[in-house]
C-alpha cells in the first residue's frame, strides 16, 4: 500500500511539475476532463504533439468523447485538419471509436473527407479491422470501393492488416479480390508482403491464383520471402505443383531447396509428400464439410478457420457481431448523454441545496438576532420600569 501510494504521489508530483501546455496534453491523452478544463487555452488546443498530431485528433482516436465535446464547446473545430489533411473523423475510425465517429457526424463532419493522399475514414477503419465502424460508414452512404490517389482500396488495406473478417465482408458487399492499385499490387500481394497466411488461404479458396505477379514481376511467394514468412512460403509451396513452381521461379530445384524452408528441405518435391504434409490440417476441414456447414453454429464458425467455410456462413456471424457492436456504441453514446444530464442535474441540485442551506443559516441568524434584540429590549424595559418606580417612591416621600 505504501509503495502504491508512493507511485501515485510521484506521478501526481511529476504532472504538477509539468508546464501548463504539457499538463494540458497529458490530461487530453488520459481523458481527464477536469485536468483539461483547468489547463485549457486556445493556443494549447491548436498545438501539435511530438508526433505532429493535433490534440483533437489524439482525443478522438483514444475515444475520449467528453473531452472532445468540451474542446468543441471551447471553439475547437470538429473537422480541423492537420498538415497531412487528416481530421478527427479519420482518427476516430482508426481507433475504432464508433461513438466518437457518430458524434462527429452529428457535428456535420464529412464521412468521405480525403486526406492529402486521398485516404478516407473507410480506409483507416479497414486498415485496423474495425468491422462495426466500416458497417456504420456504409450505412451512412460511404463507398466501400473508394480509392486513394495511388489506387489503394479498403480491400487492399484489410488484407494487408490480416483482417480476414473485414476482407470477407468487403467481398460480400461487392469488393473485387483481384483489383490492382496504381503499382499493380492486388490484395494477395499486400497480404503476402505481411505474411498473412489466413488471408492468403482464403483468397486462394476464392479463386485467386498464387502465381499472380505484380508489375515488378514478383509473385506472392517472393513477397513472402522478403517478409521472412517461412510459414507462408511453405504453405504456398505445398499448393503449387512442382513443375509450375519451377517455371515461375525460373531456377533449378536446388535453388528452391536452398530457400529458408525447414519444413520442406528434407522432403522430396513430389506431389504425394506435399499432400501428406498437408494431411494434419486437411482432414479436419474435409470432415466438417462432409458433415455439412449448416450444422455449424455462429460461435463455431467464429472459432473455426474462416477460409475453410463458405463466405456467407462465416460472414453471417461476423455481421451479427458487428451489428451488436453498433448497438453497443449507440447505447454507450446514449448512456454518456444520460450521465452528462444526470451530472448536470446533480450539480444543479447541489447548488440549490447549498443556496437553501445558506438561506436557512441566514434565517436562523436573523431569528437569533431578533430574539437577542427582544431579550435586550425586555431587559431594558424591566430596568426602566424599576428606575421609574424608584423615582416615584422618592417623589411621594
Amino acid at each position: 500500500m505504501k509503495a502504491a501510494a508512493t507511485v501515485v504521489t510521484t506521478a501526481l508530483g511529476m504532472r504538477a511539475s509539468m508546464p501548463s501546455a504539457e499538463r494540458f496534453r497529458d490530461a487530453c491523452k488520459r481523458g481527464d476532463l477536469p485536468g483539461v478544463a483547468r489547463n485549457f487555452t486556445a493556443a494549447y488546443a491548436e498545438q501539435q504533439d511530438a508526433n505532429g498530431n493535433l490534440i483533437m485528433n489524439t482525443v478522438c482516436q483514444a475515444g475520449h468523447l467528453r473531452v472532445a465535446q468540451y474542446l468543441c464547446e471551447k471553439g475547437m473545430p470538429a473537422d480541423m485538419e492537420d498538415e497531412q489533411g487528416l481530421r478527427p473523423i479519420h482518427f476516430a475510425c482508426l481507433g475504432g471509436k464508433l461513438d466518437v465517429a457518430r458524434w462527429l457526424h452529428e457535428q456535420r463532419c464529412r464521412l468521405d473527407c480525403p486526406s492529402s493522399n486521398g485516404g478516407q475514414p473507410i480506409h483507416t477503419a479497414c486498415h485496423k479491422g474495425h468491422l462495426d465502424v466500416a458497417m456504420w460508414l456504409q450505412e451512412q452512404g460511404v463507398e466501400l470501393d473508394a480509392a486513394t490517389h495511388n489506387g489503394l482500396r479498403p480491400i487492399h488495406l484489410a488484407c494487408q492488416g490480416g483482417h480476414l473478417q473485414m476482407a470477407q465482408w468487403l467481398h460480400v458487399e461487392g469488393a473485387t479480390l483481384d483489383v490492382s492499385n496504381d503499382a499493380g499490387w492486388q490484395p494477395i500481394h499486400f497480404a503476402s508482403v505481411k505474411g498473412q497466411v489466413d488471408v492468403i488461404r482464403w483468397l486462394h479458396s476464392q479463386g485467386i491464383r498464387l502465381d499472380t505477379p505484380n508489375t515488378e514481376g514478383k509473385l506472392p511467394r517472393d513477397l513472402a520471402l522478403s517478409s521472412s514468412s517461412a510459414k507462408l512460403v511453405t504453405w504456398i509451396d505445398a499448393q503449387l505443383p512442382a513443375l509450375k513452381m519451377d517455371s515461375h521461379l525460373a531456377g533449378p530445384s536446388s535453388q528452391r531447396d536452398g530457400t529458408p524452408m525447414p519444413a520442406r528441405g528434407p522432403q522430396s518435391p513430389t506431389t504425394p509428400k506435399r499432400d501428406s504434409a498437408q494431411s494434419p490440417a486437411t482432414p479436419k476441414r474435409d470432415s466438417s464439410q462432409r458433415d455439412g456447414t449448416q450444422r455449424l453454429t455462429p460461435s463455431q464458425v467464429a472459432l473455426s478457420e474462416a477460409h475453410s467455410l463458405p463466405a456467407p456462413v462465416a460472414l453471417e456471424h461476423h455481421k451479427m457481431a458487428a451489428t451488436l457492436k453498433v448497438l453497443e456504441a449507440e447505447l454507450r453514446h446514449e448512456r454518456g448523454q444520460r450521465e452528462a444530464l444526470e451530472a448536470e442535474l446533480k450539480h444543479m441540485q447541489q447548488v440549490a441545496e447549498a443556496a437553501l442551506a445558506r438561506e436557512m443559516r441566514l434565517r436562523e441568524t436573523a431569528e437569533e438576532a431578533l430574539k437577542k434584540t427582544q431579550w435586550q429590549s425586555e431587559e431594558m424595559g424591566v430596568v426602566n420600569k424599576g428606575v421609574v418606580s424608584k423615582r416615584g417612591e422618592k417623589g411621594y416621600t
